[in-house]
């Protein structure tokens, strides 16, 4: 499932912004900052993982008002946490 390429870098970033056509996703006032973007930022990249076998990224660049814990924590649900999974014996 190899598609990575050493010294190749495509860094995305996402942003939070009122943009009413061209968007990934949306989200209410309501919702809390992190709950709304995780939501819509999971979901863009398992399209990526189902669609042509993205992988997981390398390293989070820089982060927002959105913890590096936080984004790891989402992309552990997306690609798993690349641990292997302990048997209940």
């Amino acid at each position: 499932m190899g598609r990575h390429r050493p010294g190749v870098s495509w860094p995305v970033e996402y942003r939070a912004t009122w943009l009413p056509i061209f968007a990934i996703g949306c989200f209410t006032h309501e919702m809390l900052i992190a709950a709304g973007p995780g939501e819509i930022i999971r979901r863009d990249w398992r399209a990526q993982l189902d669609g042509w076998g993205q992988e997981r990224f390398a390293y989070v660049l820089d982060n927002g008002i959105i913890g590096e814990a936080e984004v790891l924590r989402w992309a552990d649900e997306v690609w798993g946490s690349g641990e292997p999974e302990e048997e209940d014996e």
